[in-house]
C-alpha cells in the first residue's frame, strides 16, 4: 500500500476507534489497537500521534482530551480521548450505489487539482459514516486521469480570493492576447474548464476557457484581493448556450463500440439507421482528440480526418512516453 494509503487507512482506524467507545480511550489502547503505531518507538509514536490528532481536528472532527488530573480516581476507564459526538455528527445520509460513484469519481477529479484535500476530506467523513464507495458502480463513467489545466489552481484560488488576475488568452486562430479579469466563478462543463468574471478591458462579463490561458496567471499590480464586488447570484444556466457555442464549432462523426461510450452518445445525435454511429460538436481539435484517446478502441473516428489525424498522433504520444517511462527516461515532450 502506499504512503497515502496508509496514511488513510491508519487516519480511518483511529476515527472507528474514538467514535465506538462511549468511555474515553488511553494513549496506550489506541497505540496497542492500530496498525502504524504499534511498531513505532515511544517517540515516534507521540509525533505520528501529534500529527493525527491534528489532521483529523483539521477536518473538523472535535477530539476530547482528558487527564487523570480532570477527575477524583485512578480509573484510566476515565482518561485518554473520544470524539464529542454533538461537534462531529451528520445527519443520517443514505446513498445509492450510482450517487456514492459519483462522489467517488467527482472526488477523483478534484483530487488531481487545488481541491484535493477538500476531497480528501469529504471522502474521509463519508467513509467513517459507513457509506461505501464501489468501483463497479462507476459503470460508465470514464476517468481515465483526466488532468486539470496548469492554470487551474492559480485561477481556483483568484475565484476563492477575489483576486484580480492577469494571463495571456489564446483565441482560435489568433496569437495570446492580454486579459485582465475580476473572477467571478469558475465552472466545468464535459471536461472543460471555464473562468467567468469581468473582463477589465472590455469592461463587460466574459467567459475563458481555461485551456485557453496561456503561461502565468498573475495578480494584478496594485490590486488586492476582495476589492471589488461579485454579483451576488450568478445564473450559470443562462451561460450554457455560451459554452455550447464555444465547443461546438466542428463537427465529428465516430463509431462507438455496441454499449460504449454512453456519455458521447448523450452529448451526441444518435444516427438513427446506425445506434452506434455519433454525430457531435466540437471546437478545440487538440482537447478532442485527447478525450477521444480515453475511450481506446471503444470509439473509431469516421469524420473528419483532420480529427482523426490528431487522435493518432495523440496516441503516438502517449506510446513515445509509456516507452520512455518503461526504458527509464525522462519522457520528450
Amino acid at each position: 500500500m502506499s504512503d497515502r494509503g496508509d496514511r488513510t487507512e491508519r487516519l480511518l482506524n483511529v476515527l472507528i476507534a474514538l467514535r465506538s467507545t462511549s468511555t474515553w480511550i488511553s494513549r496506550a489502547q489506541l497505540r496497542e489497537s492500530i496498525d502504524g503505531y504499534r511498531e513505532l518507538s515511544d517517540q515516534a509514536f507521540d509525533r505520528q500521534f501529534s500529527r493525527d490528532k491534528k489532521t483529523l481536528r483539521d477536518l473538523g472532527v472535535n477530539i476530547l482530551t482528558r487527564e487523570h488530573d480532570d477527575f477524583f480516581g485512578e480509573d484510566e476507564s476515565d482518561s485518554g480521548y473520544r470524539i464529542a459526538d454533538s461537534g462531529y455528527e451528520l445527519p443520517p445520509l443514505s446513498f445509492t450505489p450510482a450517487e456514492a460513484a459519483v462522489i467517488a469519481a467527482a472526488a477523483g477529479i478534484w483530487r488531481q487539482a487545488a481541491l484535493g484535500q477538500h476531497a480528501e476530506r469529504a471522502l474521509t467523513k463519508l467513509k467513517a459514516l459507513g457509506v461505501e464507495f464501489s468501483a463497479e458502480a462507476l459503470g460508465g463513467i470514464t476517468m481515465f486521469g483526466h488532468q486539470p489545466e496548469p492554470s487551474f489552481t492559480p485561477v481556483y484560488e483568484a475565484v476563492r480570493d477575489g483576486q484580480a488576475i492577469g494571463f495571456s488568452y489564446r483565441k482560435p486562430r489568433q496569437g495570446p492576447q492580454p486579459r485582465r479579469v475580476e473572477p467571478w466563478g469558475l465552472l466545468t462543463r464535459r471536461g472543460t474548464s471555464y473562468l467567468y468574471g469581468r473582463d477589465l478591458d472590455r469592461q463587460a462579463p466574459r467567459l475563458f476557457r481555461l485551456d485557453r490561458i496561456a503561461g502565468t496567471v498573475k495578480p494584478l499590480p496594485g490590486r488586492r484581493g476582495g476589492d471589488y464586488e461579485r454579483p451576488e447570484q450568478i445564473d450559470f444556466r443562462a451561460l450554457l448556450p455560451r459554452m455550447q457555442a464555444e465547443e461546438e464549432q466542428s463537427r465529428a462523426v465516430l463509431r462507438l463500440a455496441p454499449g460504449r461510450g454512453a456519455a458521447l452518445r448523450r452529448r451526441g445525435t444518435v444516427q438513427p439507421d446506425d445506434p452506434d454511429v455519433v454525430r457531435l460538436g466540437y471546437r478545440d481539435e487538440t482537447a478532442f482528440a485527447a478525450e477521444l484517446a480515453a475511450y481506446g478502441a471503444d470509439v473509431r473516428v469516421l469524420e473528419p480526418e483532420t480529427l482523426r489525424d490528431a487522435l493518432d498522433r495523440h496516441l503516438a504520444a502517449v506510446e513515445r512516453r509509456l516507452a520512455a517511462l518503461v526504458e527509464g527516461e525522462e519522457p520528450a515532450r
